[in-house]
């Protein structure tokens, strides 16, 4: 590993030429030695450990009998009462409710501020109500 660090230093002192060429190299020699290393570890006759505890098969169910559908009911129709009207003498009568009173509404005050103003000798300012709603005391 010291190698290759100095040869990348070196490469870097000489120009990118040498660093072009040289981290190619490096980084195929670093694959090939994973690639050795992980491919003669193990021998293919031996199995793979399984991860975790094995687990029992679960036993099937045992077969039951469906049941047999009950032969459907035929909804038949039931005569629903019907209402009777029952005439009075002198014909529908209304009771007329009273004229809704209007209340009182509470005074409501709408202060106007002016504040951080200089030399304000005048100012326009228009109140839009609708005055069969408000009244201006």
């Amino acid at each position: 590993m010291r190698m290759w660090f100095g040869l990348t230093l070196m490469a870097l002192n000489a120009g990118k030429k040498w660093l072009l060429v040289a981290l190619p190299v490096v980084a195929g020699v670093v694959v090939a030695g994973l690639w050795i290393g992980g491919a003669f570890s193990g021998s293919p006759a031996e199995p793979l450990a399984a991860p975790g505890p094995a687990v029992a098969p679960t036993p099937a169910p045992t077969p039951e009998p469906t049941p047999e559908p009950s032969p459907t009911r035929v909804p038949t129709s039931t005569p629903f009462p019907t209402p009777t009207a029952h005439p009075s003498p002198e014909g529908p009568t209304a009771t007329p409710l009273p004229p809704p009173t209007p209340m009182a509404a509470p005074r409501i005050e709408v202060p106007v501020y002016l504040t951080g103003a200089t030399n304000v000798g005048s100012l326009e300012f228009v109140l839009v109500y609708e005055p069969s709603v408000l009244e201006v005391v």
